[in-house]
């Protein structure tokens, strides 16, 4: 049997023909052992104790091995043309510019096009080819005209890059569209820095667009319109068969006054932190329940958090489950939290603030 490997790294292997260290993978593998059974390719030493704690909560001990014959998770890596297509920022922004979605928003590909823009406004530079929040950068009236072209010229250096509106981002949420048709849809928690905090599905169990907790906040007008544009982003994408699953990242922002939606971020052809997260609650959690996966920077404390918490034989109530998956020596530990819809997950997270050796989320829930 192939082992399966958390290729991390994808975006870059992708884009650059180049491996990232063993760590870039090492700071998400530990998920396959919640989620699959098959054996898992590492070249990183797990404490027994951990892999214990493991088994307890999933009854099934994971398999390690370094034996390099394996299956890529994360992304494909196969038919490279075509997954460098659906993953390119480029293909993405290229569509909402055709469809007029945002005139402010282009493809900058030369030192001429910085002329069309508004000194005024506040922009947003995005490398074309990185993971999300990656290599981005913001332009605008508190910089000097020196200060944005040395900036922009910089970006340019790299090759094109995309430049669009700094909105006033009030929701992140992204839908995932399974290659069987399956969609579902979950809200994002989205630090200042665009870098990934956590999901969030207010019923997991019925993970549509009027299950985001705050769909009520939006007009009916705004999410039909913003519907067929995803109609229009699937057509578009499916012109490629649809063999790996893909997430379609949008966020709501507010606009003089009104919450708006911005339809398309970008498109992640591959497995996601919000696919991960739901397939953690179908595992977990209770039908009808809240689930949340948060990410927590890890310190470095003595002791691993997935045993502090252990350690704590906290009584969550009989509505709560709570459990961490890392194993405490990566860049973030990972938390599952999974309850039922009367209670306010805020609550829960402020008891987990406290067991926190800092007291430290990766983003303000």
């Amino acid at each position: 049997m192939k082992s399966l490997k958390l290729n991390a790294d994808y975006e870059m292997q992708l884009f650059s023909g180049k491996k990232g260290t063993p760590l870039i993978n090492q700071s998400l593998e530990f998920l396959l052992f919640f989620l699959e059974k098959s054996p898992v390719y590492s070249l990183k030493k797990y404490s027994a104790e951990y892999l214990d704690y493991v088994e307890e909560i999933t009854g099934h001990r994971p398999e390690l091995t370094t034996v390099d014959e394996t299956i890529n998770y994360w992304g494909a890596l196969k038919n490279l043309e075509i997954e460098r297509w659906w993953n390119s920022k480029l293909t993405s922004t290229q569509l909402i510019i055709d469809q007029n979605w945002c005139p402010d928003t282009r493809i900058i590909r030369s030192s001429s096009d910085f002329l069309n823009l508004d000194d005024q406004k506040q922009y947003l530079l995005k490398d074309p080819y990185g993971m999300s929040g990656q290599k981005f950068s913001v332009i605008g009236p508190q910089l000097s005209s020196s200060e944005k072209i040395l900036i922009l010229e910089t970006f340019l250096k790299r090759g094109e890059f995309i430049i669009e509106p700094l909105l006033n981002r009030t929701f992140d949420f992204s839908h995932y569209v399974y290659p069987n048709g399956e969609t579902i849809y979950y809200q994002n928690f989205i630090d200042k820095k665009f870098q990934y905090g956590g999901t969030y599905f207010h019923d997991w169990s019925k993970a549509q667009v009027e299950e985001l907790a705050f769909y009520p906040l939006i007009s009916r007008e705004e999410w039909d319109q913003n519907i067929k544009r995803w109609d229009q982003i699937h057509t578009y994408y499916h012109q490629y068969p649809n063999e790996l699953g893909y997430s379609v990242d949008s966020f709501a922002y507010e606009e003089n006054g009104k919450i708006k939606i911005r339809p398309m971020a970008e498109v992640n052809y591959r497995r996601t932190m919000g696919r991960i997260s739901f397939e953690l609650a179908e595992k977990f959690a209770q039908k009808g329940n809240q689930s949340l996966t948060v990410l927590v920077k890890n310190h470095n404390s003595p002791k691993p958090f997935w045993k502090i918490l252990k350690e704590a034989n906290k009584d969550w109530g009989k509505d709560v489950k709570v459990f961490a998956l890392s194993p405490g020596d990566t860049r973030f530990d990972f938390i599952f939290i999974s309850l039922s819809n009367d209670i306010d997950y805020k609550i829960i997270i402020k008891e987990l603030k406290k067991l926190m050796p800092d007291g430290e989320l990766s983003v303000e829930l």
